[in-house]
């Protein structure tokens, strides 16, 4: 077989994404880590598709059609095996970690993210601080939510095991993950929040999105970055702590102390929307790259050139 492979590097902006808040003065950088998109294709969108990727395809688990670019970060997966699902959609396009690391993406990517009405239905978008998760706080926000927290290491808000159309917080440690991982990795901006919203294919569309129902979350949450930069004592710094698991101990507080420890945690918590809307834009710019067709080879025989391949034959 002959792949005809076409590079193209795709500019982009590479603005700083670290912002700094205005009282802790810690350093954060804001990115996508997971974004998955569903949508119905119709019978002139498939063969857009399987224009562009018409080989290479193999079953999974739960779809007819898959093909994962493990380099590129990239996951298509066309044509679920339960029927009753096609109703609703019979495609599944999830973008990894890596994707949104790279310096460039295929043309052929860039279309179809472009000429098909992708619907979000998971978006997990990682605050990472260059501090010790020890000194953060995450308080449980209501009292009905389900919360986890595992060795001390990663803590859980909110139901992440569900399928269902709930929204998680999860603060972790990125060092210890890669030490079980074996990785040799080292993070220099080791504490993690990770927001992991999940939405109705009809709320959230990929070219037109739906900011407000993001604020709106973002805007519930109570994260402190940094405990010791609370502007209060010891022995009220370990109250505060105790709130952690649950925000409604605040109760047990006289009027006046209770009203004190909301002021200071009001005072210290992230601006997750201020910093969300600060960086939507160039979270979001891997939509507007400017291509730029570099080479052309010819590679044969080698299916991996299905990698950044536009054209097939």
């Amino acid at each position: 077989m002959v792949c005809i492979l076409v590079n193209f590097k795709n500019y982009r902006s590479r603005k700083d994404k670290r912002v700094k808040t205005s009282d802790n003065h810690i350093d954060k950088i804001v990115s996508i880590d997971t974004l998955v998109l569903r949508v119905k294709l119709t019978d002139e969108q498939k063969e857009f598709l399987y224009d562009r990727f018409y080989y290479d395809f193999h079953r999974s688990k739960y779809y007819r059609y898959s093909l994962y670019f493990e380099d590129m970060g990239f996951t298509l997966q066309l044509s679920p095996k339960k029927n009753e699902l096609h109703k609703y959609f019979n495609a599944t396009l999830t973008l990894h970690r890596k994707f949104f690391q790279r310096d460039y993406i295929p043309h052929s990517i860039i279309d179809i993210l472009n000429f098909i009405d992708w619907s979000i239905v998971r978006l997990d978008i990682a605050f990472d601080y260059n501090n010790s998760k020890q000194d953060s706080l995450l308080f449980k926000h209501h009292g009905n939510l389900k919360d986890a927290s595992y060795e001390n290491e990663t803590y859980y808000i909110g139901n992440h095991k569900s399928q269902k159309k709930s929204h998680t917080l999860v603060n972790y440690d990125r060092n210890l993950k890669e030490i079980k991982r074996n990785t040799g990795i080292d993070h220099d901006y080791s504490n993690r929040l990770e927001t992991r919203f999940k939405f109705n294919m009809a709320a959230m569309k990929l070219n037109n999105m739906n900011h407000d129902l993001i604020y709106t979350q973002l805007n519930r949450y109570l994260f402190i970055a940094d405990i010791s930069s609370v502007n209060t004592d010891g022995y009220r710094k370990n109250r505060i702590r105790k709130l952690q698991h649950n925000y409604k101990q605040i109760k047990q507080f006289d009027t006046k102390e209770a009203k004190e420890i909301r002021r200071l945690i009001n005072a210290q918590r992230e601006p997750l929307v201020d910093i969300y809307k600060s960086k939507k834009s160039s979270l979001f710019d891997f939509m507007n790259y400017k291509e730029s067709y570099i080479n052309e080879s010819i590679v044969n025989d080698d299916l991996s050139c299905s990698i950044g391949a536009t054209k097939h034959g």
